[in-house]
């Protein structure tokens, strides 16, 4: 008889380690390859080339550097009201009103790097989630084909600046967006969500 109870205990254990082990293999291959369907990404640091936090952070400050230079036409570290201007209408393809440009710089300031970074970092855009980010993705970029590849990478508000500096050509080969109407328009996009923030409309 107790021969018998210690066999059928020694079963039941092993029932429960299989389970067990099922459940945490299931688990860890779940948590693996949820990781793995990010796009690679060579300049991030994670796991599987995901961006972590200071990843972010740091593309992110690089990106505005590369806005603010692509401003700077005369290279001197200061972008003057009219290289602003130049650039809003030139490189955004916008004429954007008077009033929402002497928010962004009053005609007697200069701005400089740390500025720009500083003016960016107060930007509501830069706390955005993903969902904040595909929620503009679609309705304000009209580019709702991409919401897949945006929730991929866990593409957030800090991320917005490399969309509008596309510096080695990230929209296309980390974002894998080709079309060159849609990479513009989005360049064009996250430059003026940089620039002046989300649209009040």
């Amino acid at each position: 008889m107790d021969s018998c109870l210690r066999t059928e205990q020694f079963f039941t254990l092993i029932v429960i380690c299989l389970i067990s082990f099922g459940y945490y293999y299931h688990h860890q291959s779940y948590q693996n390859s949820s990781i793995a369907y990010n796009i690679p990404d060579p300049e991030c640091t994670g796991i599987f080339n995901i961006c972590t936090d200071v990843d972010k952070e740091r593309l992110g400050r690089q990106s505005i550097r590369a806005i603010h230079e692509q401003m700077d036409d005369d290279k001197d570290g200061l972008v003057q009201s009219s290289e602003s201007t130049d650039f809003i209408k030139e490189e955004l393809e916008s004429t954007t009103d008077a009033v929402r440009h002497e928010r962004f710089q009053n005609v007697n300031v200069q701005i400089t790097f740390d500025d720009l970074r500083m003016q960016w970092q107060n930007n509501s855009v830069y706390n955005w989630t993903t969902d904040n980010v595909v929620d503009w993705l679609v309705n304000f970029a009209h580019l709702p084909q991409y919401v897949e590849n945006f929730r991929r990478n866990q593409f957030d508000g800090r991320m917005i600046p490399r969309l509008g500096a596309n510096e080695k050509h990230y929209i296309s080969s980390v974002i894998h967006i080709r079309d060159v109407r849609d990479k513009r328009r989005l360049i064009i996009k996250a430059a003026d969500l940089v620039l002046f923030g989300p649209s009040q409309s």
